[in-house]
């Protein structure tokens, strides 16, 4: 899935970081690594999933999530600027958020929102969700977006299209393929497969059109 809204994420959160540090005490500083440790031990209990694994980072990145190893990694060098509770629960909503899905689409600021909210109040929570909102960024996805790629596979633009679904279990989704010639429309949101099923383009998470 194309990771499209990684730099308005970015840019929100910069602007955000640039606030708090003129508001001490809104936001938690670590001392190193273990402190990190033990602050997402007791979250990801309280929240029922499994804790990623915390390391250092090399190089010039300030802090990535290794999926494949669901494991944080935090740069300790210069200012130490990632030992800050924001920074960790960006990592954290990557954890969190289905690796189907883009890196920094619309459930992933959902998750990160929410973390927010839980970690940091309300008041911060609403002023990340309004530096997303003004850089551009989405929270919910566009069916209308959805239904247009859905439209370019059917005249042929593209090979493949690929949905993700929602369940009814968060964090899951059910993958729907629909190459081109397979599936009709019907009505202004629901598509009809080569097979009987009947999907509603409001229940999608993500959409990929392959050319």
């Amino acid at each position: 899935m194309q990771d499209t809204q990684r730099k308005m994420v970015y840019r929100a959160e910069q602007l955000l970081r640039s606030q708090l540090d003129r508001e001490p005490g809104k936001e938690r500083r670590f001392e190193d690594l273990a402190q990190v440790r033990g602050y997402l031990q007791k979250l990801c209990r309280q929240l029922g999933v499994e804790t990623p694994g915390v390391t250092t980072r090399r190089g010039d990145r300030k802090a990535t999530y290794v999926r494949y190893k669901q494991e944080i990694r935090l740069h300790l060098g210069g200012n130490r600027w990632a030992l800050r509770e924001l920074v960790v629960l960006h990592e954290l909503a990557h954890h969190l958020t289905p690796g189907e899905l883009p890196s920094h689409g619309p459930y992933f600021c959902r998750t990160f929102l929410s973390l927010g909210e839980q970690r940091l109040g309300v008041a911060v929570r609403d002023r990340l969700a309004e530096e997303l909102r003004r850089e551009g960024g989405r929270l919910q996805v566009d069916p209308g977006l959805v239904r247009k790629k859905v439209n370019a596979g059917r005249r042929g633009d593209g090979g493949l299209v690929v949905l993700l679904l929602r369940t009814g279990e968060r964090g899951r989704f059910e993958r729907r393929y629909l190459p081109r010639g397979s599936y009709r429309r019907e009505g202004t949101w629901h598509v009809i497969t080569r097979e009987g099923e009947s999907l509603d383009l409001r229940d999608v998470e993500a959409a990929t059109l392959l050319r």
